[in-house]
């Protein structure tokens, strides 16, 4: 496109915009020359018919209009907000009032430079995943009419169900352990690891929000203390919860059994990222498995314990150097909760990935949906079938998407990829070689274990001559690997001891 002069249009649209809403909307411009500004990155097989749209189209990302210092102040600034209009407000209202003010911030300064930039006659816009309408509206711009997205929900039963109960889990402490607490978690703990040998009681009970609103606090504690003494287990306990399960009626049960409320963090925080929903939180005590993600509760001025006596204790094992025969991909997922996160950075390492598929015929490659991907707060209700569809089109026969369980699949493959992933640091804790991307030139939410010299590559085209390197010397790189796995293991080793108010822990559980 000749960037002289005004388009005729912009459309400002997500993945879940269906081409025929885009194709309604360019009947009343013949031959246009228009520019799609899109918040993910359309794959190869999507381009061409968007361009079949008019007689001259660009296609843009959100991304490349934003700088990371831009992206970060729309996170300051909505963290502001919230302090000012947000106080004593749920985490849940919190979270959501975060994210609508960052959205909308991040997209007045693209509405901003494409106004500016493309000077369109007409303006169409789509909202929901990462679009927020207001700063493009105030402008002049057209809504995009597009057919609402099936969206499968829980009936009232379940819904009701999920209000009333939740999972809880009792963890009891045995005579032979250095503890003399036993610990009660609120919520799903599949991302959190219990130590080898110890009993772990899942079951359901009343919700936190259940227990307050008919003070069934005092029966809480009584069915917990008996389930404890049935089991000859101390029945003075400690409540948890986790990151992903926290709502302020758990702080408030936590105050009214007049106990301390441990949050459990249950996934990566780089130390680099924007205070974001840090704020949600009531009072309480974050437990960090390791001392990477320790960083940036404390950075904010949180308290951070070490793992608690029923975690296994946080050591990397060192990788083994032998040839690459497969390698896997592991996706993180992209939503609102931070300007910072951009849906089209997923889109590009899938491509790179693809590609790097193409040129090793002779490898096995592996893509790992994240679970969480196909809703629409995240990346779309279509996000997995684009990646589908677009495999289908361009993958080459040696690349495949996993339908197994995450256990087997850190089991099954030599090289680990991602561009930031919990999955991806699980991986090198077992002792496999694995390597953070990241494809743009802005922040990489990898860079605390880049510094501990952990694998990472950025840019593009980066990735495929680092396995190219690892192909041919597998040694060297994984000699690499297991030196910064021995600096891990070393700061890991000091900050459990330095860090105040580390809690007793059953020395068997360390290695």
């Amino acid at each position: 496109m000749n960037d002289a002069g005004a388009v005729d249009a912009v459309f400002v649209i997500h993945q879940d915009v269906p081409l025929e809403a885009l194709r309604r909307a360019c009947r009343d411009l013949p031959g246009a020359r228009m520019v799609i500004l899109t918040t993910h990155k359309p794959f190869s097989n999507e381009i061409p018919e968007l361009r079949q749209l008019g007689e001259d189209v660009r296609i843009l990302s959100f991304a490349s209009l934003l700088s990371d210092e831009e992206m970060a102040q729309c996170d300051a600034a909505a963290t502001n907000h919230c302090r000012e209009t947000s106080s004593g407000k749920s985490r849940f209202h919190y979270v959501r009032g975060f994210m609508a003010e960052s959205r909308r911030l991040k997209n007045r300064i693209v509405c901003e430079k494409a106004l500016r930039q493309f000077q369109p006659r007409r303006v169409f816009v789509a909202q929901d995943l990462g679009i927020e309408g207001s700063p493009w509206f105030a402008s002049g711009a057209q809504s995009l009419s597009c057919p609402p997205q099936s969206v499968g929900s829980p009936g009232a039963i379940a819904r009701l169900r999920r209000l009333l109960l939740q999972e809880i889990t009792v963890v009891p402490s045995t005579s032979d352990q250095a503890t003399q607490r036993s610990a009660v978690i609120l919520g799903p703990v599949h991302r959190i690891a219990i130590r080898e040998g110890q009993v772990a009681l899942r079951q359901r009970w009343l919700s936190a929000d259940a227990i307050r609103r008919i003070s069934g606090e005092k029966l809480f504690e009584r069915t917990v203390s008996a389930t404890l003494s049935g089991r000859g287990a101390s029945a003075e306990f400690d409540l948890c919860t986790t990151v992903h399960s926290y709502s302020a009626a758990m702080s408030e049960l936590a105050t009214r059994l007049k106990r301390t409320l441990r949050v459990l963090v249950d996934g990566h925080h780089p130390s680099n990222y924007s205070l974001s929903y840090l704020d949600g939180f009531g009072e309480c005590v974050f437990v960090a498995s390791n001392h990477v993600s320790a960083r940036w509760f404390e950075r904010n001025g949180r308290s951070v314990v070490p793992a608690l006596w029923f975690q296994p204790a946080e050591r990397f094992v060192p990788c083994s150097a032998r040839n690459v025969r497969s390698v896997m991909l592991v996706l993180n997922h992209a939503g609102d909760w931070s300007a910072l996160i951009n849906r089209s950075d997923t889109d590009l390492v899938v491509e790179e990935f693809v590609e790097m598929a193409a040129a090793h015929p002779d490898l096995q490659f592996v893509i790992r949906l994240h679970p969480t991907m196909a809703t629409p707060e995240h990346e779309g209700v279509n996000s997995m079938k684009r990646i589908l569809a677009f495999l289908a089109s361009r993958g080459p026969a040696n690349l495949s998407v996993s339908d197994r369980p995450l256990a087997e699949d850190l089991a099954r493959c030599d090289l680990y990829v991602s561009e930031y992933s919990q999955v991806l640091i699980d991986a090198w804790k077992r002792g496999r070689l694995g390597v953070a991307f990241n494809p743009t030139s802005r922040r990489s939410f990898m860079d605390d274990y880049r510094s501990l010299g952990f694998p990472h590559v950025q840019g593009r085209g980066a990735l495929k001559g680092w396995v190219m390197k690892v192909l041919d010397a597998p040694a060297q790189l994984c000699a690499s690997q297991n030196a910064a796995v021995q600096r891990f293991n070393r700061c890991q080793e000091t900050w459990e001891r330095a860090a105040p108010g580390t809690p007793p822990r059953d020395r068997s559980s360390l290695p």
